[in-house]
């Protein structure tokens, strides 16, 4: 039958309309993604800033308890002269646990308001038992920011309490902060539980609130967010009550987008011929097609063939054996330790670690073996073209050898060990979801008789070991 031409003509304008909206749609969607993607790279820079200001606190502490033990473990006199002989310490005490005060410089400290200033960040160092820093305290004139070291003296819990100068700390903090914010323009600052600054990336004043008051206002409803024209994220500093503060003008922190931002835009002007857009929508849909079926059929985490792939692959194979003879065997490989490792180190380091065994699976997997991911921390593998059943407890062998080597997940070794079951054909075995059954039938009796092992399976189910 032939169609109409006035219906061809309209069923084109709407192609081409339809098509238009979807390539445009899909330029908003991916200029919105792609500055997300930004932005979380600069929130993550904030985070990152806050973990090294975390880490070098607590890599601080223990050195900072050997030297309260070492230094003030005295009686009351020695304390107080271990105090009065080390100038830098112009302001500092070590108290008992009830807070009486064994020494003190300057002598103000022990006064009642001296007590009072040193006790909130006694009580936090004495609760956490570690090094803690308190916010910014006015002390007469002068803002201290006050340090707590809980260590003990003949059996006895005692604190030491000392002020770090803004300056010390400012100059400390302020190369991590500028290399952490890695954006023209934009500033970061450690600031304390009541906002007020005690280290910056630039010039600016110490012990005050940030001086962008619309940034102020902004991060007591979300810790990140845009506000004027700046975009700004925060991280708090684990450990402690403060937080890193990054901000940045919008329009540096998306920069690297403009300018491909407005070549796709004029490349968008181009589609209004129709030829064109049914060009770019076939390119689209192939690749999106081929896409498709890729991850169809291959597991999105390590890239091996899913279950659904390899029952094809095994099928395929049993028809070639069956016209051609021989031997083949499924091997079903279940990691041992694998949940430790993932419960303790978290689910990226456990997701590293299955990519790490799928990458060893195929350095020492035979040519012409097929591998899988079966699910979890199982994994399969077909062995086809086999002489003998025993070729199968090789291959076995050497991928049960290769998985149990260490591993570099993340900055740590870690190991797993495996257990196999191997189901090699025979006995009238021709189905593929047979077979694999069989196998995971003698994995389980590995994992009955001790893990890290190889079972073969065998009819009726008594399985040999073969380790």
């Amino acid at each position: 039958m032939r169609i109409p031409r006035g219906v061809v003509l309209v069923l084109s304008c709407v192609l081409a309309l339809a098509l238009i909206a979807l390539v445009g749609g899909y330029l908003i969607a991916t200029d919105r993604a792609t500055g997300d993607r930004l932005r979380g790279e600069f929130a993550n820079r904030a985070a990152v800033a806050a973990q090294l200001t975390s880490d070098a606190f607590t890599a601080s502490a223990e050195q900072n308890r050997s030297t309260a033990q070492q230094t003030f473990s005295g009686d009351p006199g020695s304390v107080q002269k271990a105090l009065d002989k080390d100038v830098s310490l112009a302001f500092s005490a070590v108290t008992t646990a009830d807070g009486t005060v064994l020494g003190a410089r300057p002598p103000s400290l022990r006064s009642a308001a001296g007590r009072k200033l040193l006790a909130p960040v006694r009580t936090r160092a004495q609760q956490r038992a570690t090094m803690v820093f308190g916010d910014l305290v006015q002390d007469g004139e002068a803002q201290r920011l006050i340090f707590g070291v809980p260590f003990t003296a003949a059996g006895r819990p005692r604190v030491w309490l000392a002020a770090v100068p803004l300056d010390t700390l400012d100059v400390f903090a302020k190369g991590y902060l500028q290399s952490s914010l890695g954006t023209p323009g934009g500033r970061a600052f450690i600031v304390d539980a009541k906002g007020l600054v005690i280290a910056r990336s630039a010039e600016g004043e110490l012990g005050g609130p940030i001086p962008d008051q619309g940034v102020v206002a902004a991060l007591r409803t979300a810790p990140t967010g845009v506000t004027g024209g700046d975009y700004y994220s925060s991280a708090p500093i684990p450990g402690t009550g403060w937080r890193v503060v990054f901000v940045a003008p919008q329009k540096v922190l998306l920069e690297p987008i403009q300018a491909t931002r407005r070549l796709a835009w004029e490349i968008f002007g181009g589609f209004a011929l129709a030829v064109l857009c049914m060009v770019a929508l076939g390119a689209t849909a192939l690749t999106r097609s081929a896409r498709l079926a890729h991850e169809r059929l291959h597991d999105a985490l390590t890239g091996l063939p899913n279950r659904t792939l390899f029952l094809e692959h095994v099928g395929r194979a049993l028809a070639e054996q069956r016209r051609r003879g021989g031997r083949l065997a499924v091997l079903f490989i279940d990691l041992d330790g694998f949940k430790p490792i993932n419960d303790v180190h978290g689910h990226a380091a456990g997701d590293a670690l299955l990519r790490a065994v799928a990458q060893r699976l195929r350095e020492d997997a035979r040519r012409g073996d097929v591998l899988c991911r079966f699910g979890g921390d199982e994994f399969l593998v077909l062995c086809p073209g086999l002489a003998a059943g025993h070729e199968a407890v090789g291959v076995a062998r050497r991928l049960v050898e290769r998985i149990r080597e260490p591993y570099e997940i993340q900055g740590r070794t870690v190991r797993v060990g495996s257990s196999v079951g191997v189901a090699v054909t025979g006995g009238g075995t021709t189905d593929a979801t047979a077979l694999i059954h069989d196998a995971d039938q003698a994995m389980y009796e590995a994992k009955h008789r001790g893990r890290n092992r190889i079972e073969v399976f065998r009819r009726p189910v008594t399985a040999g070991t073969l380790t």
